[in-house]
């Protein structure tokens, strides 16, 4: 369940993303903040890349329509 709520915080923070920030810079906000540890944040990363996600460094459609489920989640 853990690495659900990670998944959707990481989302939640790529679909916040400036522009002139990498995804290095939102994985390293995470980790400052103690929300999602670097190895775990590389992980996901990894997972969102495989199912096409997170493409060419922003979200494909999908990891859009996921990032809003994640916003409307923790609402809640």
């Amino acid at each position: 369940m853990s690495e659900n709520i990670h998944k959707m915080v990481l989302l939640l923070a790529l679909s916040q993303k400036l522009p002139d920030e990498t995804t290095k810079d939102v994985l390293n906000k995470l980790e400052n903040s103690g929300a999602v540890d670097r190895q775990t944040g590389k992980q996901l990363m990894t997972e969102l890349k495989r199912q096409k996600l997170y493409i060419d460094d922003s979200l494909t459609f999908v990891g859009i329509e996921q990032a809003k489920k994640a916003e409307q989640f923790f609402k809640i």
